[in-house]
């Protein structure tokens, strides 16, 4: 049974980046295309966004193994971690998935250029300060009592 749900929460982990990484971007980019927005060529500056997403990957991946080594879970919410973590980046900052994500969109912004992803990215941010303040933080403060109460009064939500 338990490497049913780590396929399970693999695959659906892997969806759900392929459907926020590549899927939506690219719907960004075709609507920027379709009704004719603005793109912003930033020349060498292409490399800076190429970075930040190179990161945004890096920190993504560092942080769900760390999940997956100390929280005995994963990022996915078919297997959450059983154990709150609070080691590697998890010391830093509450949230270096989500921070990860928006590297990523700011970065295919800079690389890019087209304005409806640098719209992907405030979206994106927007959304999930919502989710984590309204949804995220009240499930965690259940599941994970005091603890959680002591982590949120250490470690900022962002940065």
């Amino acid at each position: 049974m338990g490497n049913r749900i780590k396929t399970i929460s693999f695959l659906f982990g892997l969806s759900v980046l392929i459907i926020l990484w590549i899927l939506i971007p690219i719907t960004f980019i075709f609507f920027n295309s379709v009704f004719n927005l603005p793109v912003y060529i930033f020349g060498m500056f292409k490399l800076i966004g190429l970075l930040l997403i190179i990161l945004g990957l890096i920190i993504a991946l560092t942080a769900s193994l760390t999940f997956i080594k100390f929280g005995k879970g994963t990022p996915a919410i078919t297997e959450p971690p059983k154990k709150l973590v609070i080691k590697g980046l998890y010391k830093r900052t509450r949230n270096p998935i989500y921070v990860a994500h928006l590297l990523i969109y700011l970065g295919l912004f800079i690389s890019f250029g087209h304005i409806l992803l640098f719209s992907l990215f405030i979206i994106g941010f927007i959304t999930l300060q919502l989710y984590i303040i309204k949804i995220e933080e009240p499930l965690l403060g259940k599941r994970y009592g005091q603890d959680y109460l002591k982590y949120t009064k250490i470690v900022p939500r962002w940065l």
